[in-house]
């Protein structure tokens, strides 16, 4: 587990909250959520209304339309399912595209 990943989950777990996290720079308020809910650990009404929507068979965009929110706010609630953006050990090709990133030749 990477090291951001033990320490959301080990604060969560004794009852930080996902604010208080963030204003410790661990990473931000949509990160640990994001990470919490990958956990399975992260519970709101807004969180359980999306699961039960994708397990209906909806759509992102669909619940997005249907909620009044973007594509991006429903987002947050659902897990990783590719691996987590800026983790602590990098794949290859990460740190390929980082690099590329940092000299302004990809977005």
């Amino acid at each position: 587990m990477d090291e951001t990943v033990r320490r959301v989950v080990e604060l969560y777990k004794n009852h930080v909250t996902v604010k208080e996290i963030c204003k410790l720079g661990i990473c931000s308020e949509a990160k640990a959520r994001k990470i919490l809910v990958s956990e399975g650990l992260y519970k709101s009404p807004r969180a359980d209304e999306i699961k039960k929507m994708i397990e209906g068979g909806f759509d992102v965009p669909q619940i997005a339309k249907k909620l009044g929110v973007t594509e991006k706010a429903v987002n947050a609630f659902l897990p990783y399912t590719k691996g987590m953006y800026m983790r602590d050990n990098p794949t290859r090709n990460a740190l390929v595209i980082r690099e590329l990133r940092a000299k302004g030749l990809v977005e």
